[in-house]
């Protein structure tokens, strides 16, 4: 879903960095931090999506 969102490499950046965050502090505080300080509307809207697909196969 984030490849098809952002295009292919960086797609699976954001991926990748999602899922470390999260297995890294599953509160997703990290998560937070990251979409803060990146302060990119667009990337706060991918990963928005990401948890609604994750939500959507775990719940």
């Amino acid at each position: 879903e984030a490849r098809r969102l952002a295009g292919y490499r960086q797609g699976r950046e954001i991926c990748d960095r999602l899922l470390r965050h999260l297995s890294d502090d599953p509160t997703g505080n990290r998560v937070n931090t990251w979409l803060r300080e990146a302060d990119d509307p667009r990337l706060n809207s991918i990963v928005q999506q990401l948890f609604r697909v994750l939500r959507g196969l775990h719940g």
